[in-house]
């Protein structure tokens, strides 16, 4: 089966995956096979239904390498670098890391704020407290480093979209 490669980070987290060339084939991940199935919806936005019952929408946000996607309550944004253009010294992209945007995946209220701009965080930190459809959810930083934008409060009622907090990936 014929699969096209990526590189895919989002902070300190990296995949190598193999999209498939044909409807008939499995994705790659990490070189393993997974059942996933991609549903395209309007624009430049797709659904991702893995084996394991997770759920992703991709949004393709750009010709600059990057993707946002969502799973849960929580988006990510991910640099995307083709096979080739690792082999051939990178695709352009400046400052060796994908950004630690984090905001909500559907309209909510903030319960609580955990951090503050100039915090330290490390991956799996709670950030801040979401409530959405009467459910409370944790959302956490997706990757390690420093607080540089927090926009939120409790009380406020966020959009799925917005950046909520901001973080400089450390090195």
């Amino acid at each position: 089966m014929s699969h096209r490669v990526f590189h895919v980070e989002s902070g300190e987290t990296a995949y190598r995956v193999g999209l498939p060339t044909t409807q008939q084939a499995r994705m790659l991940l990490d070189e393993q096979q997974s059942d996933i199935t991609i549903e395209a919806l309007p624009g430049r936005r797709y659904l991702v239904r893995g084996a394991d019952g997770k759920v992703w929408t991709v949004d393709v946000t750009g010709k600059d390498g990057t993707l946002r996607t969502t799973c849960g309550a929580v988006f990510q944004t991910w640099h995307v670098e083709s096979e080739r253009d690792r082999a051939l010294g990178g695709s352009g992209r400046k400052g060796g890391g994908a950004t630690g945007d984090v905001g909500v995946s559907m309209p909510g209220k903030i319960v609580k704020v955990m951090v503050a701009v100039g915090d330290s965080v490390e991956e799996g930190d709670a950030l801040f407290i979401a409530e959405a459809m009467k459910m409370e959810n944790e959302i956490k930083a997706p990757c390690s480093g420093q607080i540089q934008e927090v926009a939120l409060e409790v009380g406020a009622t966020v959009e799925p979209g917005s950046v909520l907090v901001r973080i400089e990936p450390g090195e």
